[in-house]
C-alpha cells in the first residue's frame, strides 16, 4: 500500500539541506496559495497577522480554537509545510498537550512555542515594552509534554528564545536553548528586535548547531537569507509581510476608487475576478462535478465545422482560420478547452481547405473534399457517423468561453428546447446585414439592455436570417448551438423530409428555419463575449492586440 509523505517529514528533510529553508507569512487561505506560487519552502501561520485578520490586537486575545480554525484553512490551501505560531501554547501543560493533538490532526508540520509568560502581553518587536519570561523548568516541562504526546515522529516542536529581547545576555539565551534542546525541542528560534544581528550571530556560533536554528529577521531585514545561512541559520521566516503589503495596497486602491467614483483606473493593478476563481479552483470543481453528473447520462459530443476557405484571408495567411491564435492557442484549442471544461470529451472537426494543416491531437477528424462547392449543412452531413448523441455544433472561426456552452447544456438538460443557440445582443439597432446571421425571437427589442434582459429569459426563436431589420433583431447567432439527440436525428433527415431544398448549398440558418417550421422548438441564450474572424480587418485587429 502506497504511503504519503507528511508535511512534517517534508520540513524535516528540508532542514537537513545545506541551503536555507525559506518561509513566508500567511494569514488566510489565499495568502497561503500566494506563498506557494512564489516558490517558498514553507508557510508561516503568524499569530500577529491572523489576529489582525480577525480584527483584534496580538495580545493573547485570539483563543486557540479561533487560531486553529484559520490555520486549518491555511494548511488545506497549500501543499507546503505549515509552521504555526502558537504563542506560549495557550496556557499550561494540559493546554499544550491538547494543542499538539489538534495541530497534528489538522496536518501542520511544526509549532513554535515562545518562552514568554502569559502575563506578557507585548509584541516581541516592541522595544519599549517589558518582556517577562517563563521559568526555564516550567517551559521545559511544556516542551517535554508536547514531545511525549505527539503521535508522528516527524512533527516538530520548536522553542522560541526571547531572552535577548527581554534584555538578558547571550549566555542566558544559550543556557535556555540548551535546556530546551535537552527537553526535546526539535529546533530553536533565536528572536531579536534590533537592526544589528551581531548578538544573533554570537548565539549561533556558541550554540554549535545542536538542533536547527531559525531566525525571524523582521528587524534586521537588510540581511539576505544567503548570509544568514552562511552564519548557520537553517530556516528564515519572513513573518508578517503579506499582511502588511495587503494593507498598503488596499488603502491605496480604496482611496482611488473613492476619489474617482469608478474602478476602471485600478482594474489593471488588481487581480481579475478570473484570478480569484483560479486561485480556489472554481472551474476545476465545477468541471469535476459536471463530469461526475454526466457519467450516469448519455454522452455528449461536440462538432467543429472548419472546412470552408475564407478567400479574403489568403493575402494574410495560408492557414485555416481555425488555426489562428489568441493568447498562443488556436481557435480549435480554445473551443476544445471550453467543451472539455464542461465534461465533453469527444470533439470532432470537419476539415476541408488546407485539411493537411489541421493535425492537433485530441480530435476526431472528418474531411469534406467538396468544401469549395458546398455549404455548411453539407459539411455537417459529412460527420453523420459522429452525430450519434446530443451534440454541440460550432463554427471553426470563432472564440468563446465555456460559459455559453454551460448555459446551452443546462437548457437542453431541462428539456426546455430541442435546440439552443448562442446569441450576441450587441448588434446595432436597425442594422441591415448581408453577412451576419441574425435572430428573431418572440418579442421585439429596441436596445442592448432590453435585448440582454430578453435573451436572459431564453426566448423562443422564430427565425434565423441574414435579412432581418429593426426591432425584429434580438441579436446575432454567433455560430454555437446545442442539439438534443432527437434534434440531431431531425437535422440529418432534412434532405428526406424537405427534398425540394438544395441541401448541398444550404447553410445552418436554412436548416434551423426548416426545423422551426417542422415544429421543433429552438431557444436562445445570451453570449455577448466572443470573437470571430472572417475578414482581413478581423485578422489585423487580432494581430494588433495583446490577444495574439
Amino acid at each position: 500500500m502506497a504511503t504519503t509523505t507528511s508535511k512534517a517529514e517534508v520540513l524535516r528533510r528540508a532542514l537537513a539541506r545545506q541551503a536555507p529553508v525559506l518561509a513566508l507569512e500567511a494569514h488566510d487561505a489565499p495568502s497561503a496559495k500566494i506563498v506557494e506560487e512564489a516558490g517558498f519552502d514553507a508557510v508561516w501561520a503568524s499569530g500577529l497577522t491572523i489576529s489582525i485578520t480577525h480584527g483584534v490586537p496580538d495580545l493573547g486575545l485570539l483563543d486557540r480554537s479561533e487560531m486553529l480554525t484559520t490555520v486549518k484553512c491555511i494548511n488545506d490551501a497549500t501543499t507546503l509545510p505549515v509552521i504555526v505560531d502558537v504563542d506560549d501554547g495557550y496556557g499550561g501543560i494540559r493546554n499544550v498537550i491538547q494543542l499538539v493533538k489538534e495541530c497534528e490532526a489538522i496536518g501542520v508540520a511544526a509549532i513554535i512555542i515562545e518562552e514568554k509568560g502569559r502575563t506578557t502581553k507585548a509584541n516581541s518587536l516592541d522595544q519599549n515594552a517589558h518582556h517577562s519570561l517563563e521559568e526555564i523548568d516550567v517551559f521545559s516541562a511544556k516542551l517535554r509534554a508536547a514531545k511525549q504526546y505527539q503521535r508522528s515522529p516527524h512533527f516538530l516542536v520548536v522553542a522560541r528564545i526571547e531572552a535577548l529581547i527581554a534584555g538578558l545576555s547571550v549566555e542566558e539565551a544559550l543556557k535556555r536553548a540548551n535546556t530546551y534542546t535537552d527537553a526535546g525541542a526539535d529546533a530553536i528560534v533565536i528572536h531579536w528586535n534590533k537592526k544589528d544581528p551581531s548578538l544573533v550571530y554570537n548565539f549561533i556560533d556558541q550554540f554549535k548547531d545542536r538542533v536547527p536554528v531559525i531566525v525571524i529577521p523582521t528587524s534586521y531585514s537588510q540581511i539576505p537569507a544567503s548570509e544568514l545561512a552562511s552564519r548557520g541559520v537553517k530556516l528564515v521566516i519572513y513573518a508578517n509581510h503579506l499582511r502588511r503589503a495587503s494593507i498598503t495596497t488596499m488603502r491605496a486602491i480604496a482611496a482611488r476608487i473613492r476619489n474617482d467614483e469608478r474602478t476602471s483606473e485600478v482594474e489593471a493593478e488588481i487581480a481579475s475576478v478570473k484570478d480569484l476563481w483560479n486561485m480556489v479552483g472554481t472551474h476545476e470543481v465545477m468541471a469535476y462535478e459536471e463530469r461526475l453528473l454526466r457519467e450516469s447520462k448519455a454522452p455528449i459530443n461536440a462538432l467543429i465545422l472548419a472546412a470552408g476557405e475564407t478567400k479574403e484571408l489568403g493575402r494574410i495567411t495560408d492557414l485555416p482560420v481555425a488555426l489562428m491564435q489568441i493568447n498562443k492557442k488556436s481557435f480549435l484549442e480554445w473551443q476544445a478547452h471550453a467543451y472539455r471544461a464542461v465534461g465533453v470529451e469527444a470533439v470532432g472537426v470537419v476539415t476541408g481547405w488546407r485539411a493537411e494543416k489541421i493535425t492537433l491531437p485530441g480530435f476526431t477528424y472528418i474531411k469534406n473534399p467538396d468544401y469549395a462547392k458546398t455549404g455548411i449543412y453539407h459539411t455537417l452531413q459529412k460527420a453523420k457517423k459522429f452525430l450519434t448523441a446530443e451534440t454541440l455544433v460550432s463554427y471553426g472561426d470563432i472564440y468563446f468561453s465555456d460559459d455559453p456552452v454551460r448555459r446551452i447544456l443546462v437548457e437542453l438538460e431541462n428539456g426546455q428546447a430541442d435546440i439552443v443557440i448562442a446569441v450576441d445582443p450587441n448588434i446595432k439597432y436597425g442594422l441591415v446585414s448581408n453577412d451576419k446571421e441574425l435572430v428573431m425571437t418572440e418579442e421585439e427589442t429596441s436596445s442592448l439592455g432590453s435585448r440582454m434582459a430578453h435573451l436572459s429569459e431564453k426566448p423562443r426563436v422564430l427565425k434565423v436570417s441574414k435579412k432581418l431589420v429593426g426591432n425584429a433583431i434580438a441579436g446575432e447567432f454567433i455560430g454555437l448551438a446545442g442539439f438534443s439527440k432527437s434534434a440531431i436525428t431531425a437535422l440529418l433527415l432534412l434532405p428526406e423530409s424537405q427534398p425540394e431544398t438544395d441541401w448541398r448549398q444550404a447553410d445552418l440558418c436554412d436548416a434551423l428555419n426548416t426545423l422551426i417550421a417542422q415544429g421543433i422548438q429552438i431557444r436562445a441564450i445570451p453570449a455577448p463575449f466572443w470573437y470571430e474572424i472572417d475578414k482581413t480587418a478581423d485578422v489585423l485587429n487580432l494581430l494588433s492586440t495583446s490577444m495574439v
